[in-house]
C-alpha cells in the first residue's frame, strides 16, 4: 500500500508534469525524500520551482521551494516564525502571497512584493477569522480568496495592498 506521504509527493509531481511544466527527464520523477507531509503545491514563476507548504517541524507549516532540475530545498520566507499555508503568484511574476496564522484573527493573508520584498497583510475583522486559499485575478490588481469572517463563509477580493475588501459571494451562512 502506498502512503499518504508518497501520495502527496506523487500528486505534487504528477500535478506538475500535467501542467506541462517539465520534471526532471520525460517521465515525472520524485523531487524531495524527506518525508515530510507536503500540501497546496503551486508552480513558481518562470516555472522552474514548486513551492509547497510542508510541517518543518511538528508545530511549524512553512512554505518551500524546490527547483525541479534537482538542487536543495530551502524555506521561502525562512525569517517568518508562523504557520504559513496556500502559496500563490500573480501570473507578471511580480507578486507572491499566502495564508499565515497570527493568533487573533487566526489566518490573515500576506501580500508580498517581490521585488522589492515589501509585505502587506489582509487582516479580517473577526477574532477566529481566517483567509485561505488566495489566488490573483489575471490583469489585475486583485487577490481572490476564501474569507471566513463576521459575514459568514464567502468567497471575496481585495486589491494587492490589502485594501478595497469586495464580497464576491454576499449572503449569510456558508457559501
Amino acid at each position: 500500500m502506498i502512503s499518504f506521504r508518497s501520495r502527496a509527493i506523487a500528486l505534487c509531481v504528477c500535478w506538475v508534469a500535467l501542467l506541462g511544466v517539465p520534471a526532471v527527464g520525460s517521465e515525472p520523477k520524485r523531487i524531495t525524500t524527506d518525508g515530510t507531509l507536503k500540501f497546496a503545491p503551486v508552480v513558481a514563476p518562470g516555472g522552474r520551482e514548486i513551492v509547497y507548504a510542508a510541517h518543518e517541524s511538528p508545530n511549524l507549516v512553512a512554505l518551500f521551494r524546490v527547483p525541479l532540475a534537482g538542487g536543495a530545498v530551502e524555506r521561502v520566507h525562512p525569517d517568518v516564525p508562523a504557520h504559513q499555508f496556500d502559496p500563490a503568484y500573480s501570473s507578471d511574476g511580480e507578486w507572491h502571497c499566502y495564508a499565515m496564522s497570527s493568533g487573533s484573527p487566526q489566518l490573515v493573508l500576506v501580500l508580498m512584493e517581490l521585488s522589492g520584498r515589501k509585505s502587506i497583510e489582509f487582516r479580517p475583522r473577526d477574532a477566529r477569522a481566517t483567509a485561505r486559499g488566495p489566488s490573483f485575478l489575471p490583469k489585475s490588481d486583485r487577490v481572490v480568496f476564501a474569507l471566513s469572517d463576521t459575514q459568514g463563509h464567502q468567497i471575496a477580493s481585495v486589491n494587492r495592498r490589502g485594501e478595497d475588501l469586495k464580497l464576491l459571494t454576499q449572503s449569510a451562512g456558508a457559501n
